[in-house]
């Protein structure tokens, strides 16, 4: 077992709405919590696989407010301390965000040592990655400043390149220049020499050598995070969105490296980067569905909702959710993202979320939906409940389909099997909870003028979900607090 330096910590970046993996991924569920591979999300997958070297009460997770909740409920049950949830006032991208932490740590312990992870990366050697990490962390004890850098395997377009300042086996090498999503034609001449990586966009500092270097170069940040209440507030909202490494990294070389990083990593940044970690049939197909192909070669097929025929398809992308259909060369699998600035200049609703919808307490998939009426599809996980509530536009049906359904409505508790149905009336304070050890399923049929998921007026909720509106407990710049009713499901 690793022995865990207490002041070795851990900062997970996980704010961002992974756009680029649209049609799976939506503002109100980004890519870094999606089972892309295997039973964990991306996020999952980040906080264990970091746990093992960092103690878990020096893991920290930055986001935004929108995402606080489901990555609550989705790290609550591997050990993950609640405190240490930071929800930024709003996204300024990395700079701010990772400054933001490193103030918080920094109060905490002077000597700690931040290691900066993204929250969507797979990592297929782990014990490699540790080892790499480990040094990496004490060699940046003496004011050092590292990178961890990824020795180039193809033409690239997408990534930051690094350029050391010289060729050799040392496992740190001076950085001597970085170079931003090159040409096709320059990535071409930059793989082929040896002192030159990709950026992961993994980085280890200390705490106090960060702040220090924010001070120098981004002063204006600095000022805002010597900040409190709502003075810091004021003051977050003015800032200039920019990333660490333009910030700061790009402007600091004197006490800069490169680390090797060798240890099977992949960006999954979009759909082609699949390839990567899903298995391959004989001609070279990386498929996540009920598919049948014919003539099909190099192409990526994701869905679980139908069969997927392709026929005489070459280096394409196929995503099929049950509300969207993405098909594109896998040439155009950057520019994914400018779809989702249509759908969202359109205000098409595929942008925001889509017919199955992850809740605290389970998931609704809406089967049906058109004037006067929706129809769904809710799972209620075992000992788990929805929020006491109201909707004043609407009333609901609910029929049963699996399990037994303690159902409140007004002061009348009712407890419903399975082919046993409900009627719950507009503007009548209700609750459905599922009591027993097994997945509670039943289908809702709204009726009235107005079905939007926002007509909802909640009275308790376990998720303290009625508190987002008004006077927000973790928003913004709030330390969560572990309360015991987070865990009363």
């Amino acid at each position: 077992m690793i022995k865990k330096n207490l002041n070795f910590y851990a900062v997970i970046l996980a704010g961002g709405k992974g756009v680029r993996f649209w049609p799976l991924s939506r503002y109100q569920q980004p890519k870094q919590l999606l089972k892309i591979f295997g039973n964990y999300s991306l996020l999952q997958h980040c906080f264990l696989r970091i746990a093992k070297l960092i103690a878990i009460e020096n893991i920290y997770v930055v986001t935004n407010q929108d995402y606080f909740h489901p990555i609550k409920y989705q790290l609550k049950d591997l050990g993950f301390y609640l405190d240490n949830i930071i929800v930024e006032p709003e996204p300024k991208n990395t700079a701010a965000a990772i400054g933001l932490v490193a103030k918080i740590i920094f109060k905490k312990n002077k000597n700690a040592i931040l290691s900066i992870f993204p929250s969507d990366h797979f990592i297929k050697r782990e014990k490699s990655f540790l080892s790499v990490l480990k040094k990496a962390l004490d060699f940046s004890r003496n004011n050092k400043m590292v990178i961890f850098g990824i020795k180039p395997s193809r033409i690239e377009t997408a990534y930051g390149y690094i350029k050391a300042s010289e060729t050799s086996s040392n496992s740190f090498l001076k950085v001597y220049k970085f170079i931003e999503k090159p040409k096709k034609s320059i990535a071409k001449r930059l793989i082929k020499f040896e002192n030159v990586f990709w950026n992961s966009g993994i980085f280890v500092w200390k705490a106090s050598v960060l702040l220090e270097q924010i001070r120098k170069f981004m002063p204006r940040l600095y000022f805002v995070l010597c900040q409190e209440g709502d003075s810091l507030k004021k003051g977050w909202q003015d800032l200039e969105p920019i990333s660490i490494d333009y910030g700061i990294l790009e402007k600091s070389k004197k006490n800069l490296y490169v680390a090797r990083f060798d240890c099977g990593w992949t960006d999954l940044g979009n759909w082609s980067t699949l390839d990567l970690v899903l298995k391959k049939d004989k001609n070279n197909n990386a498929i996540a569905a009920d598919a049948i192909t014919v003539d099909t070669i190099n192409t990526t097929i994701w869905g679980g909702h139908h069969l997927i025929v392709a026929l005489g398809l070459k280096d394409m992308i196929v995503a099929d959710t049950p509300d969207a259909l993405l098909v594109c060369p896998k040439e155009y699998a950057q520019r994914v993202s400018e779809v989702v600035e249509i759908l969202k200049s359109q205000n098409r609703i595929e942008y925001l979320s889509s017919r199955l919808v992850n809740r605290p307490w389970g998931s609704y998939f809406v089967l049906n939906e058109s004037k006067g009426f929706k129809i769904k599809i809710v799972d209620v996980f075992p000992h788990r409940r929805l929020s006491l509530q109201l909707h004043h536009k609407r009333s609901e049906h609910w029929i049963i389909v699996k399990g037994i359904a303690t159902v409140t409505i007004e002061n009348k508790i009712y407890k419903l099997k399975s082919n046993q149905s409900i009627y719950v009336p507009a503007g009548s304070k209700h609750r459905v909870a599922n009591e027993q050890d097994k997945q509670l399923t039943f289908i809702e049929v709204q009726v009235g003028s107005y079905l939007g998921e926002d007509d909802i007026e909640r009275f308790e909720d376990d998720y303290e979900r009625h508190q987002e509106k008004k006077n927000c407990p973790h928003h913004p710049l709030m330390v969560i607090k572990n309360r015991k009713k987070d865990y009363l499901i």
